[in-house]
């Protein structure tokens, strides 16, 4: 279990809260993927091999991840 926002909250806690508040969605959100972005923006670095585009895509990325996260079902690791 990845221990977030100073051992206060889980990666399931801070699911839950941002699954069911809309108002702290952002900061919750910020939180969750903190642990992750330098190897989601790693990853993306690798798969698209074109540094003037990186950004758009790793923000692209980190969108879709945003909107799918309300209909997420946390059944194993993040």
């Amino acid at each position: 279990m990845n221990i977030l926002n100073n051992g206060l909250l889980n990666e399931v806690d801070l699911l839950n809260v941002f699954q069911n508040n809309r108002s702290k969605r952002n900061e919750i959100f910020s939180l969750l993927m903190k642990p992750y972005w330098s190897s989601l923006y790693s990853r993306c670095m690798f798969r698209i091999n074109d540094r003037s585009s990186i950004d758009d895509v790793f923000q692209d990325v980190l969108l879709r991840i945003y909107q799918a996260l309300p209909k997420y079902c946390h059944q194993g690791v993040f």
